[in-house]
């Protein structure tokens, strides 16, 4: 694992120093990167995150770098992409993007296509690159995981929000034919829905191995979409109500009650078949940083652990960048948009780590508004 954790710090690093020099190659004042940096160094999700082994730390590093690509991009015209180093940056981002995570494969394939769109004297080398990768992802996620005997995600994640809406409707005793009623018993019998059912996480049901029926649901994935339309139609207001708890890490600020955050875990947590130890190196060290990260969960801070504060900042940010740059500028912002959007339709818990690229994206959207283009400045090609 150590192995693993200093391979991540250096891509994180490299990837902030990346940023940053694209902060000062555009000219942004001293005391703004100061205070990036000041950021960075003391706000808990950039520390903590940088030596947790999830894959989403990764996930959202790449997105960072491929949201500054694609700036680079705008700003100079479409210029930069002239250049072959740009191009394999470019492509190394985008790759990050698509494979690090389920759902970056289709924000990588929306930008690129909207990419081609705004940048259409660039067209050839985005779609070019757009082939390579969606070939790559089929070939390694095909033949090649199939050799490997890479194991297929259980497909019952993309069910959370279907699962939770069911769920809210037969606690409070919504409207269900006969019909739905036996159905949904088969799923996962009623006493349980009412037992297991927390309005924040999917947790609770899915893990019910031993009477959550999902081979049941997997037989005929058409009727249970059938019957769940029907339940959601019969009760609008019940499914909203448990849409909007169950997505409430995207965009509610606020602290709200009964609800929990999984924020970070600095310990060893589950399926250590390998039996490694959580050695402490320094015991006051560790002592006085399990402190601040404490702290940083109580009020009044509890918003450093809301994915919704992240995003308003993004929102502030991005409309600055609307007025002073126009519309075409947002196209920056369209991996984190898309990436936040695919984890609106489908979050399964109330995990920090799924939104953390809204966070590493946050600071760089503030400086945005302030980039400023000199008439006639030149862009380096580097294939010389």
């Amino acid at each position: 694992p150590g192995a693993i954790v200093l391979f991540q710090i250096l891509v994180v690093s490299l990837i902030y120093l990346y940023t940053f020099n694209f902060f000062i190659k555009k000219q942004i004042h001293p005391i703004l990167l100061s205070f990036f940096t000041l950021i960075i160094l003391t706000i808990p999700p950039f520390l903590v995150f940088s030596v947790i082994i999830w894959k989403d730390i990764l996930y959202s590093s790449f997105m960072l770098f491929f949201t500054v690509n694609i700036a680079q991009v705008y700003f100079s015209k479409g210029s930069w992409l002239k250049s072959k180093k740009n191009i394999f940056i470019m492509f190394l981002s985008a790759f990050g993007v698509a494979f690090f995570r389920h759902n970056g494969f289709p924000v990588f394939i929306l930008t690129f296509l909207i990419m081609a769109f705004v940048f259409r004297k660039n067209w050839k080398i985005i779609l070019s690159i757009l082939l390579i990768i969606f070939v790559a992802q089929k070939i390694i996620t095909g033949p090649v995981f199939a050799k490997l005997d890479v194991a297929p995600s259980d497909p019952n994640e993309a069910l959370a929000i279907p699962t939770q809406q069911i769920a809210n409707i037969i606690v409070s005793n919504g409207k269900l034919s006969a019909e739905e009623r036996d159905y949904f018993n088969k799923v996962f019998p009623i006493p349980q829905w009412k037992e297991k059912y927390n309005p924040y996480t999917n947790d609770p049901i899915k893990f019910s191995w031993d009477s959550y029926d999902r081979n049941f649901i997997f037989k005929d994935i058409k009727l249970y979409f059938k019957n769940y339309l029907s339940v959601v139609i019969k009760n609008p207001r019940l499914a909203t109500e448990a849409l909007l708890r169950q997505t409430s890490l995207v965009w509610q600020v606020t602290p709200f009650e009964p609800h929990y955050v999984v924020t970070y875990i600095t310990g060893i947590h589950a399926h250590n078949e390998f039996g490694l130890k959580n050695t402490v190196i320094s015991p006051v060290l560790t002592e006085k940083t399990n402190q601040y990260l404490k702290a940083s969960t109580d009020f009044p801070f509890k918003w450093i652990w809301k994915p919704a504060f992240y995003h308003c900042i993004i929102l502030i940010f991005s409309l600055m960048l609307l007025v002073r740059k126009g519309f075409s500028s947002l196209v920056i912002l369209l991996p984190w948009a898309l990436n936040t959007l695919s984890v609106l339709v489908a979050l399964p818990a109330q995990d920090f780590r799924y939104l953390l690229a809204s966070v590493f994206i946050s600071l760089f959207t503030i400086a945005l508004p302030f980039v400023e283009e000199k008439q006639g400045e030149r862009i380096e090609n580097t294939d010389k």
